[in-house]
């Protein structure tokens, strides 16, 4: 599994290729249409802070994802191209490989289809 780290830098190599252009609204990762507009800045930030409350020091570790796109978030307007679903599913990953019963905690706030994609 291709972190979105890893992502990131990959979509730079291929836009230098395309000279800067995108592919539209869809998801740099899962390439599915932008649905639920929410960057992984803003989603960052309310997930450090139901991880902080099991756990801050795992919670510092979460990391927004900056990947811009043709998409602005709904929150606070800033370009995106990574959906909130790959983003939940990298960082619930993330916190499962470290702690099952705050990653259980987490899917339930932050599901974006997780469950049923993850069955």
């Amino acid at each position: 599994m291709v972190s979105h780290k890893e992502l990131r830098n990959g979509l730079e190599i291929i836009r230098s290729e395309h000279n800067g252009h995108s592919a539209g609204s869809r998801c740099v990762d899962c390439q599915d249409i932008i649905t639920q507009p929410i960057c992984s800045h803003c989603l960052h930030s309310q997930m450090k802070v139901m991880v902080g409350e099991f756990d801050p020091e795992l919670a510092s570790e979460i990391d927004p994802c900056e990947i811009s796109g043709d998409t602005n978030c709904i929150q606070c307007g800033k370009e995106m191209g990574l959906c909130a679903h790959c983003y939940s599913k990298d960082v619930y990953l993330q916190i499962k490989s470290k702690n099952e019963n705050i990653a259980a905690q987490f899917i339930a706030r932050f599901d974006f289809d997780l469950r049923e994609s993850m069955a």
